[in-house]
């Protein structure tokens, strides 16, 4: 899509896509835009079946919206949480051992969206 960027983990480039995104959402903000959503492409080598990476406090979802809000308190930040950008499966959920896709419980989604905030 049209003015879409994806800013994920990439062997050391974090530092220099936050800058990338900074830039962008000021630029945003000049014309009156003041909200973003944020869908996050993780690294694979970070990815497992449960989808641990959604809860690590310091991961990419986290960092940015911490960097965000420091820099512009007012930011209305729109997350996605689920499970699919962090599970190995793809799934936004947990795949059972018997393969058959059990729903994401509630509680572990609150819980990624407690680490995100």
């Amino acid at each position: 899509m049209p003015g879409c960027y994806r800013l994920g983990w990439r062997h050391g480039l974090l530092q220099e896509k936050m800058s990338f995104l900074c830039k962008h959402v000021a630029k945003a903000r000049a014309v009156g835009v003041n909200s973003i959503v944020l869908f996050p492409k993780v690294y694979e080598a970070l990815k497992n079946p449960t989808g641990d990476e959604a809860y690590n406090n310091n991961g990419l979802v986290p960092r940015i919206i911490r960097l965000l809000k420091d820099k512009y308190p007012d930011l209305i930040i729109y997350i996605d949480v689920s499970l699919d950008p962090y599970s190995s499966d793809g799934h936004d959920g947990i795949v059972r051992e018997d393969g058959m896709y059990s729903q994401p419980n509630v509680l572990l989604l609150c819980f990624k969206w407690s680490c995100d905030t």
